[in-house]
């Protein structure tokens, strides 16, 4: 995923889309949020982070995902931030619904 968005912002960038300084930190894992919370919390240059995204695999399990993402977003660090939202990436079954799923299906 972390790949995926480098390309992507490379894309934008090549066609002329201005963007802010950014950042991508890979967490490897939903279930490691907690602790990239508590790492950002120590990192040097933490107040002047403006906006947080979170990008992630919806997977089979996105109302358990969705919770994660409400419980860091209410950590001190985050509620000090001007804006911070999270995306799930959509899969697509065989049936060609679109459903929760995983980057790798789109």
């Amino acid at each position: 995923m972390a790949q995926f968005m480098h390309a992507y912002l490379r894309h934008l960038f090549k066609q002329g889309i201005s963007l802010p300084n950014m950042q991508i930190v890979n967490y490897q894992s939903i279930d490691k949020l907690d602790l990239l919370t508590k790492r950002l919390i120590q990192l040097e240059g933490r107040e002047i982070v403006q906006k947080a995204v979170f990008f992630a695999d919806a997977a089979d399990e996105r109302e358990r995902r969705m919770q994660k993402f409400f419980a860091v977003r209410d950590n001190t660090f985050f509620r000090g931030v001007e804006y911070c939202t999270h995306f799930f990436f959509p899969g697509k079954k065989a049936t060609k619904r679109w459903q929760k799923g995983y980057l790798e299906d789109m």
